[in-house]
């Protein structure tokens, strides 16, 4: 079938024509998704406007294929029209379930190989850095947050008796072995790569010492791991995360790393 003759036709017929009594709605003959604002605007009945854009997607996957932009563009539209709360008296299940396919299809397709990125307050989905101070991952919203304790309880109740497959397992232990800790002297982040320039391997600890001392968190560490038995494969596992890691100070601070952090580090340990 010649969609793009139909279409025509169709149009054709709507702007040579006095606009029908009852319901209509306006539909731009050229898509402004594609083509921008203009005023080609043809009055259509609901089921025609439904039938225009049906026969547009099935244009467009014809003459560009299902991975093209525009045509992404279009079966988007025409999954929209299909999923309104309202005007689907001209909607039915296998109309639903086909244009469901090519609208998850699409997306799959302009999703494919995104990463998240974020430059401390807005995050961006896109397949390349959006620009300087922009790196990889996205900030935690809870960082900061205090939490009450009827909160922290309903969120124990929701996630006591999960189970993880041994695939997910897999997933997150991967995720999480291809990250390192870096820091620039002032802040630290756990990501795959080095952020940026003037960042070296390692995790700064001075800003949290003060805290680490007071009794009140010795007190609660303790009642953390009152009873806890280590397995082997734990074990095993912690020794192999600090495999290559070497304890290095300059008299004031110190820094467990992979490497020196800079100029007036030596290899040791100090007592803070």
């Amino acid at each position: 079938m010649n969609y793009l003759k139909v279409y025509c036709n169709l149009i054709r017929k709507a702007e040579n024509r006095t606009p029908p009594e009852g319901y209509t709605e306006k539909h731009h003959t050229f898509p402004k998704s594609i083509f921008g604002n203009n005023n080609t605007i043809a009055i259509l009945t609901g089921r025609e406007h439904y039938i225009a854009h049906a026969l547009l997607e099935k244009i467009y996957i014809k003459r560009y294929g299902l991975k093209d932009r525009k045509t992404i563009k279009m079966i988007t539209a025409f999954w929209c029209m299909n999923n309104q709360n309202t005007k689907n008296e001209y909607f039915n299940s296998y109309l639903y379930e086909s244009s469901k396919i090519r609208f998850i299809d699409s997306m799959s397709e302009t999703n494919s190989g995104r990463i998240w990125w974020n430059d401390g307050v807005k995050t961006k989905h896109s397949k390349e850095c959006p620009g300087e101070g922009w790196y990889r991952g996205r900030p935690n919203i809870n960082l900061g947050r205090i939490m009450s304790e009827e909160t922290r309880q309903k969120i124990g109740e929701k996630n006591s008796g999960k189970k993880r497959t041994e695939e997910h397992k897999e997933l997150i232990s991967k995720q999480v072995s291809q990250r390192r800790w870096w820091n620039n002297g002032v802040e630290d982040k756990h990501t795959a790569e080095c952020p940026e320039d003037g960042w070296v391997l390692g995790r700064l600890f001075t800003q949290k010492c003060e805290k680490y001392k007071t009794k009140e968190f010795a007190e609660k560490s303790r009642k953390n791991n009152l009873g806890k038995v280590v397995s082997d494969e734990t074990k095993k596992k912690q020794s192999e995360a600090r495999n290559g890691r070497k304890w290095w100070h300059n008299d004031i601070k110190t820094k467990l790393c992979y490497g020196c952090p800079g100029d007036g580090w030596v290899l040791g340990r100090v007592q803070l």
